[in-house]
């Protein structure tokens, strides 16, 4: 009785889930261990990042051991220069290893730094890892400054600067870039082959047919083996690890992909997707070249809109004999789809991430913390069908205009409830 008695009277910390000795740290109903979890709570509370605590209960790690005075070293610019992954006359660019990062309140937490500080335009984890990819502009805040903020809310960098000295990407970009070349000679090829498949067959075209198809799976083989082995290496890693990083569902839809077409061709004796594996495989390449820690902000937007430039022309210069379809996923739909979404993310990758203007995406934010909710939500329940009872008289007699209204009175219907969702700080995960 006397220990059970002894459990119910102890104090947990509101931050880090140690025992408190008393209650002398408080902050209203919240007590803390030690002074330096109360003043992590502060950070956050200032910050209005205190939705960190609604993840997990007693989330944090205390700062105990935080002195600033052993970060001096970063003060020199010699030192600075070692560290730093990219460096131009606004923006700085490094990577920490954070080895205190153990669940998703760290990383919620983590990436959204600039919440802390606006001179920090961006923080990325890499969960698998343990990194912490920071961008900020070094004018308004140094890079010491940054390491105090990480610390002072109990995520202290791992700084080595032995490991530093030697860092070197070389071999891993000739290798990204090799497969990128081989996944794009592939994708080519295999979306000339593809051809036959729009061309009036006959029965003498039949064996030229099936002859194109065979060299599109020949074709397809070092884009499935070479090109695309580092998602399979990451998502096996990773569920090693009893993690599911975002590696597993891009391994499985590219392993989907490949078998199903190799059933199609050999069982069915059809053309299969080859065209649209390597598609795939290309552009997702593409994408971790853009995360390259030595290109530039402004390099990458011009990557990014160059190749959106090219893929559009591209597709409606081969629509004529290689029809733009949706329903089939042709070939050419894909070119035009990419190019398209290749220029809008280049311009908001501008807007949002290099300028940093973010205020006017609230809309979208709102919609992309619960984006899998609400894709389920809209197939389940029938807003329009519920929106319309109460709307339809006005919508009705407006004839086309009226359709538009409508879908637009769903979307707002669907935002108002995710709104209402991230003002209760409810977020459905997977």
């Amino acid at each position: 009785m006397a220990t059970e008695s002894k459990m119910v009277d102890q104090i947990i910390c509101y931050h880090c889930g140690d025992i408190c000795k008393d209650k002398s740290i408080a902050i209203d109903t919240k007590y803390f261990c030690c002074s330096g979890c109360k003043t992590v709570y502060e950070i956050l509370n200032q910050g209005e990042l205190c939705t960190y605590y609604n993840f997990q209960e007693n989330p944090g790690i205390s700062p105990k051991n935080f002195e600033s005075k052993k970060f001096e070293y970063l003060d020199d610019q010699s030192t600075i220069n070692k560290l730093l992954d990219f460096s131009d006359d606004k923006i700085s660019k490094i990577t920490f290893f954070i080895p205190q990062m153990h669940c998703s309140s760290c990383i919620w937490l983590l990436e959204n730094l600039f919440k802390l500080n606006p001179a920090i335009t961006s923080s990325t984890v890499n969960f698998v890892r343990k990194e912490l990819s920071v961008k900020f502009l070094h004018e308004k805040i140094s890079l010491k400054e940054v390491v105090v903020l990480i610390s002072s809310i109990g995520y202290e960098p791992q700084i080595n600067l032995d490991t530093a000295e030697k860092k070197t990407d070389s071999k891993s970009n000739k290798s990204l870039y090799y497969k990128v070349g081989v996944a794009g000679f592939c994708f080519g090829n295999i979306m000339m082959f593809s051809f036959p498949e729009y061309f009036s067959i006959t029965t003498a075209d039949n064996l030229l047919k099936s002859f194109f198809n065979y060299l599109n799976l020949i074709l397809s083989l070092p884009v499935f083996f070479y090109s695309a082995s580092d998602y399979f290496i990451s998502a096996y890693k990773g569920l090693r690890k009893k993690i599911i990083n975002i590696d597993v569902p891009l391994s499985l839809g590219i392993l989907v992909l490949f078998l199903r077409s190799v059933y199609e061709l050999l069982v069915l004796n059809q053309a299969g997707y080859f065209d649209s594996l390597a598609g795939l495989v290309f552009f997702l390449l593409i994408g971790k070249i853009l995360q390259e820690k030595s290109l530039s902000e402004y390099r990458k937007a011009s990557i990014l809109a160059i190749t959106g430039a090219i893929l559009i022309p591209l597709a409606l210069i081969l629509s004529p004999v290689y029809p733009i379809i949706k329903v089939c996923w042709t070939t050419t739909y894909n070119l035009l789809a990419g190019g398209i979404s290749f220029l809008l993310i280049a311009l908001f990758y501008l807007v949002i991430d290099v300028w940093g203007y973010r205020k006017w995406s609230f809309f979208f934010r709102i919609i992309g913390m619960n984006s899998i909710f609400i894709y389920l939500f809209g197939r389940i329940v029938p807003v329009d069908v519920i929106t319309g009872f109460f709307t339809g008289w006005i919508i009705k007699p407006m004839g086309g205009a009226g359709e538009v209204l409508a879908a637009m009175i769903v979307v707002l219907a669907e935002w108002l409830l995710l709104y209402l969702m991230y003002r209760k700080n409810i977020f459905v995960k997977v």
